[in-house]
């Protein structure tokens, strides 16, 4: 019998009123740490530019709440952005949404910075801030943490996992972390694409910031069924869209130090994978973004139409709530179409062929527009 995880989604329209768009605006950097979504989300070719892909990213995700996913890759992989606005900081107030693909047993969890534009040069060059999220002050977490990762040699050899036939290599990307720390980013066969940003010319790849604790557990103790628990609050990709706690609060910035800092305003927006774990053949953790929203300017734009998605599954069927027409998509990691139905609004029950297994991606279009996406395991 497949087992679905539960999805749960609260999506926007992509339409973007010409001053003050609740949306991201401009995407300034993406710079992922290596992971099995890397060069497919967006889909990256050998001739892509740094360029060329920042244009992707930007096409994926801004002027949009919920767009098309973007991975982050593993631990310190990041993304910058920004908005034509500032983000004002209103008191007893979340500020912002920041819309991912987590779910039930399936939280990758993504740590949040802010900055203001300071200098007033338009550029995010600014000191940057970290939101002080719920493990900010478990013992377990890590700051001013530090990996090397290394691009594969063009001889290497894959080492199988001895009795998981759907991990190809345990010992593909190796990492290193300045405290002495060392292991691997596994490839698995669901993903077969090069993990290593293929735009990136150099052999290594440094990224710095805060480690959160493990979130990751072995079900089932053999390695079959990984369950990745969420934080409480103020992380990215860390809890469902549909719920509150994926909303963050720009009164819980910290400067370096850990102490509280008050901005009444803030430009810009840094988010990276906050946690380095590798889970069998589900693949290492890597946060994903879809969109960022600026709340308060939610609310003075009246353009804007609510659609509430909500999935999930019981025995051998898939539950879709649509609250309006709309089309439901699943494609697999090449791209590929696995199936198609269209959506009444109220509930719709789906049946996924049967043969199905490994990791997909679930799309909600309406309007000729996609409104949700979701990564998803079937297994």
């Amino acid at each position: 019998m497949k087992k679905w995880l539960f999805l749960a989604g609260c999506t926007l329209s992509m339409g973007v009123c010409a001053q003050n768009s609740p949306y991201i605006n401009k995407v300034y950097e993406y710079a992922p740490a290596p992971g099995q979504f890397v060069n497919v989300m967006p889909e990256v070719t050998p001739e892509d530019t740094e360029t060329t892909v920042l244009q992707k990213v930007q096409t994926a995700i801004a002027g949009k709440a919920n767009g098309s996913l973007v991975s982050l890759g593993a631990w310190g992989g990041y993304i910058v952005v920004g908005f034509d606005h500032p983000v004002n900081n209103l008191p007893e107030e979340v500020d912002l949404k920041i819309y991912g693909n987590a779910m039930l047993n399936a939280s990758e969890p993504g740590v949040v910075m802010v900055a203001q534009d300071a200098n007033a040069n338009g550029l995010p060059d600014d000191a940057w801030y970290e939101l002080k999220g719920s493990e900010h002050d478990n013992e377990l977490t890590l700051t001013d943490y530090q990996v090397v990762y290394h691009r594969p040699a063009s001889d290497h050899l894959p080492t199988p996992h001895p009795t998981q036939n759907q991990v190809s290599d345990l010992c593909y990307i190796q990492w290193e972390a300045a405290n002495g720390e060392k292991g691997y980013l596994e490839k698995n066969t669901f993903h077969t694409q090069d993990y290593f940003p293929l735009w990136i010319k150099e052999d290594t790849i440094v990224r710095r910031g805060t480690r959160l604790p493990n979130n990751t557990i072995d079900k089932n103790g053999d390695g079959t069924y990984y369950a990745t628990g969420t934080y409480e609050w103020g992380y990215a990709d860390n809890q469902p869209n549909g719920k509150d706690a994926s909303c963050v609060d720009i009164d819980w910035a910290v400067d370096e130090n850990g102490d509280k800092t008050h901005l009444s305003a803030i430009d810009f927006v840094k988010v990276y994978t906050g946690v380095l774990q590798s889970n069998g053949w589900t693949g290492e953790c890597s946060t994903e973004i879809a969109g960022i929203v600026d709340l308060h300017a939610l609310k003075s734009d009246h353009n804007h139409t609510i659609y509430n998605m909500y999935i999930k599954q019981m025995n051998d069927n898939i539950y879709i709530y649509a609250e309006a027409p709309a089309t439901f998509v699943l494609y697999d990691m090449l791209g590929n179409k696995v199936c198609e139905e269209d959506l009444q609004a109220g509930e719709n029950t789906l049946k996924i062929p049967a043969h199905r297994k490994g990791i997909f991606i679930a799309c909600i279009y309406a309007n000729h527009q996609i409104h949700s996406t979701q990564k998803i395991h079937i297994f």
